[in-house]
């Protein structure tokens, strides 16, 4: 940092330290009791309640080594969350951290809010990032952290500089926020353009508009990956998304296997496994992935000439038509499902050919509007948080 001498971290700590898992793991964890900090409690915006885990007094006495005192340096250390870094908030004061958790307890002549942006700097996590060491990326150790070169000003010029950074990031925050509450009424426009075209009760079934299927996907085992035959898996595609062809992955099938699982122009696909959230998704197949198969997680319907692809394709879509399809879901452990006659059995209002192909066009009107307005959103959240990390770079400066 220019124009400040630097220490190594060690030298202005009174401790640094992780803890470890409770004796029995996660059958250890209570509702109430001590609290136990884990690395998704860790954030760059700050502490987050959002599963803490509690335990016993026994446990929390094993622990005694990693008791948490407010304001003390909270720093992951392990897996896909290394890096991240914040204050401990005075209600966690005599909390326990487990393995994944660093405590840093700076001295009188490191003020714990410089220490915590400091270690959030673009220069400091790159650092971090470039300790990583085998799977599990546990490369902070007690020993690397202590060596950390810190910038030392004044404790008031520490304190100015933090008064700033939050200053500023005291207004991108509200920025963030009024993007976040723009999303959410985009999102509440788009269930009404939905709610508006499907508001009339049902006068079908999906089974009476399918003319081919439903159709279970395509199952072969992983070592049959890699060339071959263009094959759509559950994560290429969202509602009206599908992945470029030239982007799936590829599977060798047999001549037989691709005849009979191809997709065609206008298929429509139904996620038939998956959390909750994701049950049931649906996409038309474009002209681009003519050819390509599917897995068996999914189902493939063609529609009759009655039927048009992009009215059931939004309906599906539809916060109503979604809870139609998966009424019936079946619960499994973590995942739900539906099957081929849930699908047959959906109820839908179905206009004639003409007014389905009206609605389409109003509908993609003013969803083509909402995404254009999403797009600038979301490149505006992505420049708040460009500029939140080029505020740090510029604080934390290194010559």
């Amino acid at each position: 940092m220019s124009g400040f001498p630097t220490i190594q971290l060690g030298e202005v700590t009174t401790k640094v330290g992780s803890g470890s898992t409770p004796r029995g793991g996660e059958a250890a964890y209570k509702s109430t009791g001590t609290p136990l900090i884990r690395s998704m409690n860790v954030h760059f915006g700050g502490f987050r309640e959002d599963g803490l885990a509690h335990i016993d007094d026994d446990q929390a006495a094993a622990l005694r080594n990693v008791e948490v005192r407010a304001r003390d340096v909270l720093l992951n250390i392990t897996g896909a969350s290394i890096g991240r870094v914040t204050i401990a908030p005075p209600h966690m004061d005599g909390a326990r951290v487990n393995q994944h958790v660093c405590i840093i307890r700076p001295d009188d002549r490191l003020e714990p809010s410089f220490l915590r942006w400091f270690l959030a700097s673009p220069h400091q996590q790159r650092l971090i990032n470039s300790m990583e060491s085998g799977a599990t990326r546990q490369a902070l150790t007690k020993e690397k952290i202590l060596a950390f070169e810190v910038p030392l000003p004044s404790l008031d010029g520490q304190r100015e500089i933090v008064a700033e950074l939050e200053k500023q990031f005291s207004r991108l925050d509200e920025a963030v926020a009024n993007l976040q509450r723009v999303k959410a009424n985009l999102k509440r426009y788009k269930d009404s353009v939905y709610s508006e075209a499907f508001s009339k009760g049902p006068n079908s079934t999906l089974g009476e508009l399918i003319e081919a299927g439903p159709q279970n996907g395509l199952y072969l085992p992983k070592d049959l990956y890699g060339d071959g035959v263009p094959i759509l898996r559950i994560d290429d595609y969202q509602t009206a998304w599908i992945r470029p062809v030239q982007e799936l992955r590829r599977v060798k099938a047999t001549k037989e296997q691709i005849s009979t699982w191809a997709l065609c122009e206008d298929d429509l696909v139904v996620n038939r496994v998956n959390s909750m959230t994701h049950l049931g998704k649906c996409v038309r197949i474009p002209k681009s992935l003519a050819g390509t198969v599917f897995e068996s997680n999914m189902m493939r319907m063609r529609l009759t000439t009655a039927a048009s692809p992009k009215y059931v394709e939004h309906y599906l879509a539809s916060r109503l038509g979604k809870k139609r399809l998966t009424g019936n879901a079946k619960w499994a452990v973590n995942q739900a499902s539906i099957n081929q006659k849930d699908v047959r059995a959906t109820p839908i209002f179905v206009p004639d050919l003409a007014t389905q192909l009206a609605l389409v066009t109003e509908i993609d009107r003013q969803l083509s509007i909402v995404r254009e307005v999403e797009a600038e959103v979301d490149t505006n959240l992505h420049r708040a948080q460009s500029l939140r990390q080029a505020t740090l770079a510029k604080a934390f400066s290194i010559p």
